[in-house]
């Protein structure tokens, strides 16, 4: 007798089992593949992620996301985007082409320390037609060209393109980041030759896509002189018209970067995005154009040579503002002189 009722217990009790089973499975089954389901919500979050989307009116490249910090999420101030890797960049805003050109900038070598406006007669880079600008007949080459004009019709359609927020800084391994606290990429030359772009600057920031999950959806340059000059606007709207303040900071960056001051105190350390005493090290949420280094852009000037542009930690702000250029031959390398990566729209 016994035995009969507990071979009854243990059949009822495997039978609710089982009921139990299938009521969890087909809780489970709706979990996860239901419409608000685990799977789906997971394919739905891949598919974002592949895909590009738009914030404050502006398209956010697949892979990156805004940082929605405080004083980092309106165009304004500054839009800020990261990727998984933690590389951020801000949105420059060009609601008018015809903004969108070369400008003269300041710089000066006299004694005074004023920086005076720096005029374009040596100056040229290549247009949105694939044409130098440069009155020495410059050629560029057929990827330049092509990537010129790729570039300039991204910026014409979205209105805008993103810029490194920090000089492109280097992981200790030969590869570039670009974020707050790297060791500086200095000592890299820009190419082999003025046509010959490998080897350098350009191919670093060409390649710095590469593997990454925006690959797709962005193109990574070495930063154009229209828009270094087009940053120089977004900081001061009076930049183009020649009228900005002394005290702008396009045209005196004193205070504002990592300059000849901390050169002579010995600090030597070059790191990207140094924060300064008075916070006043950025500008737009952009960091370091007013130094460490100065930093190879697509320019051309005389005796086929590149520009670079900003302020360098062995002069004085007053005197090598953000907005100045210089010059030297491709080929040339040295602690000075670093770059900065900027991204278009695919």
């Amino acid at each position: 007798m016994e035995k009969r009722k507990t071979k009854g217990i243990t059949l009822i009790a495997l039978i609710i089992t089982i009921i139990v089973l299938l009521i969890l499975a087909g809780v489970s089954i709706a979990t996860l593949t239901g419409e608000n389901g685990i799977l789906t919500r997971a394919r739905e979050a891949t598919e974002k992620t592949e895909q590009a989307t738009t914030f404050e009116g502006v398209t956010i490249p697949a892979g990156f996301a805004p940082t929605k910090i405080e004083g980092e999420s309106t165009v304004d101030e500054g839009l800020v985007i990261i990727d998984s890797e933690g590389n951020e960049f801000v949105w420059v805003p060009v609601p008018n082409m015809d903004d969108f050109n070369l400008i003269e900038g300041y710089r000066d070598y006299d004694d005074d320390d004023v920086a005076e406006l720096q005029t374009l007669d040596v100056y040229g880079e290549v247009n949105a037609t694939g044409v130098n600008t440069s009155k020495y007949n410059i050629v560029e080459s057929e990827t330049t060209q092509k990537e010129a004009i790729a570039m300039y019709k991204s910026v014409e359609k979205n209105e805008g393109f993103y810029i490194g927020r920090y000089e492109a800084g280097n992981d200790g391994e030969g590869n570039v980041v670009v974020r707050k606290g790297a060791d500086v990429y200095n000592n890299i030359k820009w190419g082999n030759s003025m046509t010959d772009d490998t080897g350098g600057a350009v191919e670093k920031a060409r390649r710095f896509k590469e593997g990454k999950i925006w690959e797709n959806s962005a193109i990574s340059t070495l930063i154009y002189g229209v828009q270094w000059d087009a940053t120089m606007q977004f900081f001061d709207n009076k930049y183009k018209d020649k009228n900005c303040e002394t005290n702008s900071y396009v045209r005196d960056s004193t205070g504002r970067g990592w300059y000849k001051d901390n050169y002579e105190s010995g600090n030597l350390n070059h790191k990207t995005g140094i924060d300064l005493s008075n916070g006043k090290n950025k500008i737009k949420n952009i960091y370091d154009m007013a130094g460490n280094v100065l930093e190879w852009t697509m320019g051309t000037a005389e005796g086929n040579k590149r520009q670079h542009r900003g302020g360098v930690f062995i002069e004085w702000a007053s005197r090598r503002p953000a907005s100045s250029r210089g010059q030297d031959q491709p080929e040339t390398g040295n602690i000075y002189i670093g770059f900065r990566v900027a991204l278009y729209i695919k």
